[in-house]
């Protein structure tokens, strides 16, 4: 449950957005997901997440994607 995580890891932050509508992601949340100069934001119903690329794309071919082409083959 996102709830319990929430307050298990507090890593919410507040940021403003400026005037291109683009916002600075500080960089010990940077560290903490390995993202150096790209990212990934993968939206997941009503938030998003941001990846490092590479780890994203590991991600993806991990056994939660099998088990949901698992599924959708029913």
């Amino acid at each position: 449950d996102r709830r319990f995580l929430r307050l298990l890891i507090p890593q919410a932050i507040e940021v403003r957005v400026d005037r291109q509508g683009r916002i600075n992601i500080p960089k010990r949340l940077l560290k903490f997901a390995q993202i150096k100069d790209r990212a990934v934001a993968a939206g997941v119903l009503d938030y998003f997440e941001l990846w490092n690329p590479e780890i994203y794309e590991e991600h993806l071919k991990g056994s939660e994607m099998t088990e949901l082409s698992e599924v959708l083959e029913l």
